[in-house]
């Protein structure tokens, strides 16, 4: 069974290079366990987007909730899916540090980019619009 989880975090004591770092061992890692996404960080806040294998996912949001850059992290949506939205992405990256996408302003409630204000839905058509529109992935 193929599963899609989106979660969002804030960061902890990131350094200037840890986002970079972040970016090229879960290319590493997706690539063996067969994982596709997407990763945006903006304003100190990580929103991600991982599909796979239900038992890989789940194992990689494990790894992930004991990395100590991740505080609150919170689950928004995880389901089953039939198709990837990310078929061919070990794992892309939007962010803020080298890019003002419009995607965060577009879909920022309040003024302000929060992911952590989103329902299911929400997070659904980021990342839809986020494969669809972006090209800035490294």
């Amino acid at each position: 069974m193929s599963v899609r989880l989106i979660y969002a975090s804030k960061a902890c004591d990131l350094q200037p290079t840890d986002l970079i770092d972040i970016l090229h061992r879960s290319q590493h890692n997706n690539l063996e366990f067969e994982i596709t996404g997407a990763l945006s960080f903006f304003n100190n806040i990580f929103m991600q987007c991982l599909e796979g294998k239900n038992s890989n996912v789940n194992a990689t949001y494990s790894r992930i909730m004991r990395d100590k850059r991740h505080t609150q992290l919170t689950l928004l949506s995880f389901e089953e899916i039939s198709q990837r939205q990310f078929g061919i992405w070990s794992m892309g990256l939007v962010d803020t540090i080298t890019h003002e996408h419009p995607l965060f302003q577009k879909y920022g409630k309040e003024k302000e980019f929060d992911p952590f204000k989103f329902n299911m839905e929400e997070t659904r058509h980021f990342f839809a619009a986020l494969q669809k529109e972006t090209t800035l992935f490294v």
